[in-house]
């Protein structure tokens, strides 16, 4: 072989072997970030978690609390009632917009 085709083969190893070290750089680069993304989604997956065991028990106090109010009867006025006047029976209400309530038979005494 001619010093010339030597001395190209020698740059092509040095060419190549540096291509090779460069490679090995970035690839140690490529898995330090991934292992770098692996943890942060560890972490966030574990963060999410804790919040969800923090508003849980905040949902069932406000459901429970909500079960507990709707089972509280409110007792209601009503708009009309039926009163006793001279032996009958009579429907009062407060308001004119009042819906009319059915009065039961009912014995009355005369004044």
């Amino acid at each position: 072989m001619p010093d010339n085709e030597i001395e190209k083969a020698k740059e092509i190893i040095a060419i190549a072997s540096e291509f090779k070290q460069e490679n090995k750089e970035e690839l140690k680069m490529l898995v330090s970030a991934v292992d770098k993304l692996e943890s942060t989604r560890k972490e966030l997956e574990d963060q999410k978690k804790e919040y969800r065991k923090s508003i849980y028990p905040n949902r069932m106090k406000i459901l429970i609390a909500c079960l507990i109010l709707s089972t509280i009867s409110f007792s209601a006025k009503a708009g009309c009632r039926c009163v006793c006047i001279n032996g009958e029976t009579v429907q009062m209400c407060d308001r004119p917009t009042d819906l009319p309530t059915i009065c039961t038979p009912r014995i009355c005494p005369r004044w």
